[in-house]
């Protein structure tokens, strides 16, 4: 986390200035041949350079909150939430930040079965940037706003994907970030949690934190003030978010919620 360059006197939150990304991607080879049917079932593969982004331009406001809509194939949302966040750096042109953009933490797997909720805590605390002294803090609030006190000493690979889904969430809001990167789900867990997690975010985005959100169109609607449409490596449109949820190429996103969630309650029933 300190090895991101921050720019404290930057006015906008984030921006992003004429950046270029070409990424490496390997694919299986083509061609209909014998020679390439067998090379295929040799698992032989080939490396492509994909261009993600030319001359990218983007400024984003303290206190905004930008729905990121993909409006092509090849739109590039994913290396556009690690370029915010500093996980990923651009080939050229510059992305900056006025504080830490913290990535949110959904998916229950990103828990380690193997040691307990407590200890969780404290190594995915460390990993987002918090001080041993800060995660000390802030431990009774992780543990009084998910509700953990009857499970946090049990370990992670007992715990519902429910439960863990509460742990990683609200683990994320405990960095009190100016800045938020955040793809697929606003809010986890059951009815009464996710309420209580929009009355955080909702208080949130009042006290000025700045938000980049992918996520289903009704969670957008529901947060977001601002619509970014990327595709053609660049922004296609900076709208309203109704307006970019039109040029949306394919809303898969609640799909993908779905089948992450699916996968997330079988492997925990299987073990």
């Amino acid at each position: 986390m300190a090895r991101i360059h921050l720019t404290p006197d930057l006015t906008d939150e984030i921006r992003f200035t004429d950046v270029d990304l070409t990424i490496s991607v390997v694919r299986r080879r083509g061609g209909a041949s014998t020679a390439q049917r067998l090379r295929r079932l040799a698992g032989d593969t080939k490396r492509v350079e994909v261009p993600i982004f030319d001359k990218l331009n983007l400024s984003v406001a303290p206190g905004e909150a930008v729905a990121i809509v993909p409006g092509s194939k090849d739109a590039g949302v994913l290396e556009f939430f690690r370029l915010a966040a500093g996980t990923l750096i651009a080939d050229g042109g510059a992305v900056e930040r006025r504080h830490h953009v913290i990535p949110m933490l959904t998916r229950s797997g990103l828990l380690n079965n193997s040691i307990t909720v407590r200890q969780n805590i404290w190594v995915g605390s460390l990993l987002l940037g918090l001080t041993p002294e800060q995660v000390r803090e802030r431990l009774d609030w992780i543990v009084g706003f998910a509700g953990l006190e009857k499970i946090l000493d049990t370990y992670a690979k007992q715990v519902s994907p429910l439960m863990r889904r509460r742990v990683v969430w609200t683990m994320t809001m405990a960095t009190y970030a100016h800045a938020f990167a955040i793809q697929r789900s606003l809010v986890v867990g059951d009815e009464d949690f996710q309420e209580k997690c929009w009355d955080y975010l909702d208080g949130l985005r009042a006290q000025g934190v700045t938000f980049l959100v992918e996520s289903t169109d009704v969670m957008l609607r529901r947060f977001c003030t601002r619509g970014v449409v990327l595709g053609n490596g660049g922004v296609i449109a900076d709208t309203t978010v109704e307006e970019a949820l039109k040029l949306r190429r394919i809303d898969e996103t609640e799909e993908a919620m779905v089948r992450e969630e699916e996968s997330e309650d079988e492997d925990w029933q299987s073990e």
